[in-house]
């Protein structure tokens, strides 16, 4: 069964440095590195971030502690950010929280239009994995990951009313069937 680890990006700067992560925020992405090494975690074979630097810097900095090389390399699939940003501050500041229930009471056709594309976009990368037994590790954003878990799934049981942290998210299943489930996954 094809799986992906889909996880948000570490603690991020602020102003200039927003698209960085902080010192504590790489500790954190390596320290998700060194707990999925001790908790065994099967090994992968790609790697995607957003192309934002601070997702590209999270899943090398977890590669690196987990000690595994991806022969391909990390790809950016910038379906995994958005281009509506704008309209992601006006929803969150409307929820007053970041956290994807909210957002999606106060702004339900705006969500919704992102899960749809959020479950698209998934729906692309797992078609483009060959093998049934492939593993991807992809590192995004919090409330763009819970579109596209929601989008897939259409469970929203699986998205806690907590705003996703840092370094923790969901792995993905594609069965048989290609019908996908869910589960939270933090290190």
């Amino acid at each position: 069964m094809k799986s992906m680890l889909i996880l948000r990006h570490s603690i991020k700067g602020k102003g200039e440095d927003e698209d960085t992560l902080t010192p504590e925020g790489v500790h954190l992405a390596v320290a998700t590195g060194s707990s999925m090494k001790m908790r065994r975690v099967e090994s992968f074979t790609l790697g995607i971030s957003s192309g934002c630097q601070r997702t590209t810097q999270t899943i090398a900095c977890i590669l690196a502690e987990f000690c595994q090389a991806i022969p391909s390399g990390i790809i950016v699939n910038k379906g995994l950010s958005t281009p509506r940003i704008a309209e992601w501050d006006e929803a969150i500041e409307k929820a007053g929280s970041t956290s994807f229930r909210a957002c999606l009471s106060v702004t339900p056709s705006f969500v919704q239009t992102e899960t749809a594309r959020m479950a698209h976009v998934l729906k692309e990368i797992f078609a483009a994995v060959p093998f049934s037994n492939d593993r991807i590790l992809a590192v995004g954003h919090n409330l763009l990951i819970e579109c596209g878990v929601y989008g897939r799934t259409d469970d929203l049981s699986k998205i806690p009313s907590e705003p996703l942290k840092e370094c923790a998210g969901y792995e993905i299943f594609e069965k048989d069937d290609h019908s996908f489930s869910a589960e939270f996954r933090s290190f």
